[in-house]
């Protein structure tokens, strides 16, 4: 399998072999820990297993997120199912832990003190809470993955290039390319006009291809790739900036809030 689509003796077979042989010795410490903490549930015991839970939903969410953003949200969340796996363990050694052998009774421990500080204790609504969290944080991730960005500045050059011209500012250091197959430059934009444009700046999903431009009051969107931008002009590009840090912002506060809510329900 290492070797599939890939030409012989390509770096990305030794790649893929020490990706392999990782999941593999990760595998084997996930089976040891388990093995372990079936036999005794205590001391450093829970303690390297609860560890062990918490490298799975860190490694796994960080795969998942990485690899998300890389495709441009076109694979990678088959990482995200393993963090939330790793996310129900956890709860579940809590909810042992808190039920069974936290050795005092619930009322009377400094924790369930801790926890009581919480204004509600209900599982749907905690439930509820987090996926409306989980979902908000989602969108906003979304809505930043092309990495699009404002440059607005005088034109100085508009140079010709192999299948469309480049488009060079004043303010901004690279060439802006529009291609004539996808997103022609309009006509009407010249050397000394003041522009804005929006770009696709992330590496892995624009490579700084425009999505709009905005000259004189008249905005042009890339037809074929510019549905990120679909509703929104570079002048009023910042509003889709503050609703992308609300949501992403605000999705984290209340999945937080409703992971708090679940862990006072378990008490």
């Amino acid at each position: 399998m290492a070797g599939l689509l890939a030409e012989p003796n390509s770096p990305i077979i030794a790649e893929r072999l020490r990706f392999g042989y990782l999941l593999i010795a990760w595998f084997v410490a996930n089976a040891v820990a388990l093995v372990l903490f079936a036999i005794r549930r205590s001391g450093w015991i829970r303690a390297l297993f609860i560890g062990v839970q918490m490298a799975n939903l860190v490694i796994s969410a960080w795969s998942g997120i990485g690899g998300a953003s890389a495709t441009c949200w076109n694979s990678g969340f088959e990482w995200l199912w393993t963090s939330g796996a790793a996310t129900v363990d956890l709860l579940l050694l809590y909810a042992l832990w808190a039920r069974f052998d936290r050795g005092e009774p619930a009322s009377e421990s400094a924790w369930s003190k801790v926890v009581r500080i919480f204004p509600f204790r209900s599982a749907f609504v905690s439930l509820v809470l987090i996926a409306v969290g989980i979902g908000l944080s989602a969108y906003g991730w979304r809505l930043g993955v092309r990495g699009i960005e404002l440059h607005s500045g005088t034109v100085t050059v508009v140079q010709a290039a192999p299948g469309g011209v480049n488009l060079i500012l004043d303010s901004y250091s690279r060439p802006i390319y529009f291609s004539k197959y996808d997103f022609a430059l309009p006509p009407w934009v010249h050397s000394g006009d003041h522009v804005a444009v929006l770009t696709a700046d992330s590496a892995s999903c624009g490579y700084g291809a425009p999505m709009a431009i905005e000259v004189g009051g008249l905005t042009s969107r890339d037809a074929i790739y510019g549905g990120d931008v679909n509703g929104y002009t570079p002048e009023t590009w910042w509003t889709h900036e503050v609703i992308r840090w609300l949501s992403l912002i605000g999705g984290i506060g209340i999945a937080a809030t409703g992971l708090a809510g679940v862990v006072r329900w378990i008490g």
